[in-house]
Protein backbone atom coordinates (compact mmCIF):
# COMPACT_ATOMS: atom_id res chain seq x y z
CA UNK A 1 0.00 0.00 0.00
CA UNK A 2 1.32 3.51 -1.28
CA UNK A 3 1.01 5.99 2.19
CA UNK A 4 1.43 9.54 2.56
CA UNK A 5 2.36 10.83 6.41
CA UNK A 6 2.51 15.17 7.47
CA UNK A 7 5.64 15.86 9.74
CA UNK A 8 3.94 18.37 11.84
CA UNK A 9 6.60 21.05 12.58
CA UNK A 10 8.64 20.36 8.94
CA UNK A 11 5.67 20.23 6.90
CA UNK A 12 7.38 17.31 4.98
CA UNK A 13 5.29 14.61 3.70
CA UNK A 14 6.51 10.86 3.52
CA UNK A 15 5.78 9.50 0.24
CA UNK A 16 6.09 5.24 0.84
CA UNK A 17 4.88 1.87 1.06
CA UNK A 18 3.83 -0.80 3.01
CA UNK A 19 2.77 -4.35 3.37
CA UNK A 20 1.58 -3.42 7.24
CA UNK A 21 -1.44 -1.81 8.57
CA UNK A 22 -0.88 1.65 8.80
CA UNK A 23 -1.03 2.07 12.60
CA UNK A 24 2.39 -0.29 12.92
CA UNK A 25 3.84 1.72 10.51
CA UNK A 26 2.94 4.73 11.83
CA UNK A 27 4.34 3.91 15.25
CA UNK A 28 7.68 2.47 13.72
CA UNK A 29 8.24 5.77 12.00
CA UNK A 30 6.76 7.99 15.28
CA UNK A 31 8.97 6.62 17.37
CA UNK A 32 12.14 7.29 15.22
CA UNK A 33 11.15 10.90 14.77
CA UNK A 34 11.57 13.94 17.13
CA UNK A 35 8.07 15.68 14.92
CA UNK A 36 4.34 14.48 15.32
CA UNK A 37 3.53 12.45 12.00
CA UNK A 38 -0.41 12.70 10.35
CA UNK A 39 -1.62 9.99 8.20
CA UNK A 40 -3.01 11.72 5.24
CA UNK A 41 -3.87 9.00 3.39
CA UNK A 42 -2.73 6.12 1.36
CA UNK A 43 -4.29 3.92 -1.49
CA UNK A 44 -3.74 0.39 -2.94
CA UNK A 45 0.02 -0.09 -4.42
CA UNK A 46 3.10 -1.81 -4.54
CA UNK A 47 6.96 -0.71 -4.59
CA UNK A 48 7.01 0.16 -8.21
CA UNK A 49 4.29 2.55 -8.29
CA UNK A 50 6.10 3.97 -4.96
CA UNK A 51 8.88 5.05 -7.07
CA UNK A 52 7.38 6.18 -10.10
CA UNK A 53 5.25 8.37 -7.51
CA UNK A 54 8.35 9.80 -5.64
CA UNK A 55 9.60 10.36 -9.17
CA UNK A 56 6.74 12.73 -10.13
CA UNK A 57 7.36 15.09 -7.16
CA UNK A 58 11.41 14.74 -7.68
CA UNK A 59 10.99 18.50 -7.67
CA UNK A 60 9.87 18.86 -4.44
CA UNK A 61 12.18 16.62 -3.11
CA UNK A 62 13.86 17.09 0.80
CA UNK A 63 15.52 13.67 1.33
CA UNK A 64 15.26 10.12 1.47
CA UNK A 65 11.44 9.81 1.03
CA UNK A 66 10.02 13.06 2.29
CA UNK A 67 8.90 16.17 0.43
CA UNK A 68 8.44 19.82 0.57
CA UNK A 69 4.30 20.15 0.62
CA UNK A 70 3.33 22.10 -2.62
CA UNK A 71 -0.02 22.56 -4.13
CA UNK A 72 0.35 19.14 -6.30
CA UNK A 73 0.71 16.82 -3.75
CA UNK A 74 -1.74 18.03 -1.45
CA UNK A 75 -3.91 17.94 -4.76
CA UNK A 76 -2.85 14.24 -5.90
CA UNK A 77 -3.50 13.21 -2.25
CA UNK A 78 -7.07 14.82 -2.51
CA UNK A 79 -7.41 12.88 -5.68
CA UNK A 80 -5.94 9.61 -5.07
CA UNK A 81 -6.28 8.71 -1.52
CA UNK A 82 -8.05 6.99 1.16
CA UNK A 83 -7.90 9.07 4.19
CA UNK A 84 -9.83 6.66 7.06
CA UNK A 85 -6.83 4.55 8.24
CA UNK A 86 -9.23 1.77 9.07
CA UNK A 87 -10.56 1.21 5.08
CA UNK A 88 -6.43 1.68 3.97
CA UNK A 89 -6.13 -0.95 6.75
CA UNK A 90 -8.91 -3.22 5.79
CA UNK A 91 -7.69 -3.36 1.90
CA UNK A 92 -4.25 -4.52 3.27
CA UNK A 93 -5.96 -7.44 5.42
CA UNK A 94 -8.55 -8.07 2.25
CA UNK A 95 -5.32 -8.39 0.12
CA UNK A 96 -3.04 -10.13 2.34
CA UNK A 97 -6.01 -12.77 3.07
CA UNK A 98 -7.00 -13.13 -0.88
CA UNK A 99 -10.29 -11.95 -0.31
CA UNK A 100 -9.65 -9.29 -2.80
CA UNK A 101 -7.05 -9.23 -5.42
CA UNK A 102 -4.34 -6.17 -5.98
CA UNK A 103 -5.99 -5.81 -9.16
CA UNK A 104 -9.58 -5.86 -7.83
CA UNK A 105 -8.87 -3.65 -5.42
CA UNK A 106 -7.24 -0.44 -7.48
CA UNK A 107 -10.77 -0.45 -8.71
CA UNK A 108 -12.24 0.15 -5.83
CA UNK A 109 -13.70 3.65 -4.75
CA UNK A 110 -14.07 5.01 -1.46
CA UNK A 111 -17.61 4.18 -1.12
CA UNK A 112 -17.18 0.39 -2.32
CA UNK A 113 -14.22 0.14 0.22
CA UNK A 114 -16.36 1.07 2.87
CA UNK A 115 -19.23 -1.01 2.02
CA UNK A 116 -16.90 -3.81 1.54
CA UNK A 117 -15.20 -3.23 5.18
CA UNK A 118 -18.20 -2.99 6.87
CA UNK A 119 -19.75 -5.99 5.24
CA UNK A 120 -16.56 -8.06 6.27
CA UNK A 121 -16.78 -6.83 9.81
CA UNK A 122 -20.55 -7.85 9.64
CA UNK A 123 -19.94 -11.58 8.89
CA UNK A 124 -16.56 -11.85 11.58
CA UNK A 125 -18.85 -10.70 13.76
CA UNK A 126 -21.44 -12.57 13.70
CA UNK A 127 -19.55 -16.01 12.25
CA UNK A 128 -17.03 -15.11 15.66
CA UNK A 129 -19.82 -17.07 17.86
CA UNK A 130 -21.18 -19.52 16.08
CA UNK A 131 -18.96 -22.11 18.15
CA UNK A 132 -18.86 -20.92 21.43
CA UNK A 133 -21.02 -23.33 24.06
CA UNK A 134 -22.72 -21.35 27.06
CA UNK A 135 -22.70 -24.22 29.83
CA UNK A 136 -25.86 -24.54 31.64
CA UNK A 137 -25.39 -24.36 35.39
CA UNK A 138 -28.52 -25.03 36.31
CA UNK A 139 -30.12 -22.74 39.46
CA UNK A 140 -27.64 -20.12 40.71
CA UNK A 141 -27.21 -20.60 44.37
CA UNK A 142 -27.03 -17.59 46.51
CA UNK A 143 -25.06 -17.45 49.26
CA UNK A 144 -26.74 -15.41 52.30
CA UNK A 145 -24.65 -13.68 54.22
CA UNK A 146 -25.46 -13.06 58.00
Amino acid sequence: MIYFVKAEITKRIKIGYTAQWIDTRLSSMQSNSPDKLTFLGGFVGNKELEINIQNSFRENLSHGEWYNESKDLYSYIEVNCLKDKFSFDWICDAISDNSISFEYAKLLDDIKIRELSQARIKYAFDNSFKNIVIPDFGPQLIAKKG
